[in-house]
């Protein structure tokens, strides 16, 4: 499954027994790697047991052999104690044993999908315009891009459908990174100059749609994304020129409402945070955020009861969950009538304050403030007798 919300299961790459040169007694010579458990969402914890349980049992995770030439201990050994966590692609080794003597080696390919499941498809151009520069079907590219914080290691993993491609050995992928995919080197240089390319594919994109899915020989399933020409999908990405762009991840990738068409842009994926999927005001990554819903109209709500809803709250850049947070205007009458007054301006928004003289009158432009490029404490100050009064109020904009 592709759904990032789901637990995922561990998968076991191939496992195989190699011979030792020097075989111990039957009674403890194999290892068993088995029950493995969940400890977090993305962390894991392998237990390993043996048939005697009075030799012990040395492992490593750097693909070296637990046992020098010769029989002493490998500088990377570890003695086995408790479960080893697991994280991304880890190669564990494992020899049990007795003074001198070892038993065979085991080893084992271990994924955790969980994390694989960041790398994501983020554009896909599969029918290029045929009016800019004659393009064909050489000028498409798919675009991945690893949205989770490992480093992923891509050995053995490619496209069970749609496209021809496989990750070659060590292949590996930081976070934040993008992949790009395409069908013609050379075309894809003169459409798209200076962009780098990772890898070339087989076949070609259909331009009437198709499903793509990227796999690891062990089982595990990446992503599938199904796309169509045809309606909901937008028409646009068809032959007009534009790609098929995501803008949104906590649904599947074959979900029309993830995608949005934009002139093509590959190696740059678009600025998700200024996307409001449903039109009320509120950009899905805030929504995301603070736990409403990108989907649903809810610029009026007030969920921490604090008399500012929503849209207040995101424009003074405050939090909607707690009472406690809200912008607030400070003001100070000095002895000699002047009153200082003081906030704080979060980066990007236009500050004005507002003052009246007498209660009951309309509320005047005081003072603006220009947005500033970071957070900032703003001053300013103002004059009054004994005998007269002042109203005033911070106004917040973008």
């Amino acid at each position: 499954s592709s759904d990032l919300s789901k637990p995922f299961p561990l998968f076991l790459g191939t496992t195989r027994f190699i011979p030792s040169s020097r075989r111990l007694p039957s009674v403890f010579f194999q290892i068993l790697i088995s029950n493995v458990t969940f400890q977090k969402a993305r962390f894991l914890e392998v237990p390993l047991s043996k048939t005697n349980s009075t030799h012990a049992i040395y492992y490593t995770r750097d693909g070296l052999d637990p046992r020098r030439i010769g029989g002493s201990i490998g500088a990377t050994a570890q003695l086995y104690t408790n479960r080893i966590p697991v994280s991304g692609h880890t190669l564990v080794k494992a020899r049990v044993r007795n003074r001198t003597l070892w038993s065979p080696l085991i080893e084992a390919d271990l994924y955790v999908p969980s994390e694989y499941s960041a790398l994501q498809p983020t554009e896909i151009y599969y029918h290029p315009s045929e009016k800019i520069l004659g393009e064909s079907d050489d000028f498409e590219f798919i675009e991945l891009t690893h949205l989770g914080s490992q480093m992923l290691d891509l050995d053995g993993f490619h496209f069970t459908q749609g496209i021809e491609f496989e990750f070659p050995k060590n292949y590996k992928i930081s976070a934040g990174e993008v992949v790009i995919l395409v069908a013609n080197r050379t075309n894809f240089a003169l459409r798209f100059p200076g962009v780098p390319m990772n890898g070339v594919y087989k076949g070609r994109l259909a331009n009437s749609g198709e499903t793509l899915t990227l796999s690891h020989n062990s089982g595990i399933e990446v992503f599938t994304l199904s796309y169509q020409d045809s309606k909901p999908w937008p028409s646009a990405a068809d032959g007009s020129g534009a790609s098929l762009q995501r803008i949104e991840f906590n649904q599947s990738a074959s979900d029309t409402a993830t995608w949005r068409t934009e002139p093509p842009t590959p190696g740059v994926p678009p600025d998700y945070s200024s996307y409001d999927s449903d039109g009320d005001s509120l950009p899905d990554a805030w929504e995301r955020q603070f736990g409403t819903d990108p989907h649903q109209l809810d610029t009026d709500s007030d969920p921490d009861g604090d008399g500012l809803v929503n849209r207040d709250e995101y424009l003074a850049c405050t939090n909607p969950n707690s009472p406690d947070s809200r912008p607030f205007l400070r003001v100070n009458l000095t002895l000699n009538g002047q009153i200082n007054l003081g906030f704080t301006a979060i980066s990007n928004r236009i500050y004005s304050i507002q003052r009246r003289l007498e209660w009951g009158t309309p509320w005047e432009l005081w003072k603006k403030f220009d947005p500033k490029s970071e957070t900032t404490e703003l001053n300013t100050t103002d004059t009054t007798t004994d005998s007269e009064a002042r109203w005033y109020r911070l106004f917040i904009s973008r």
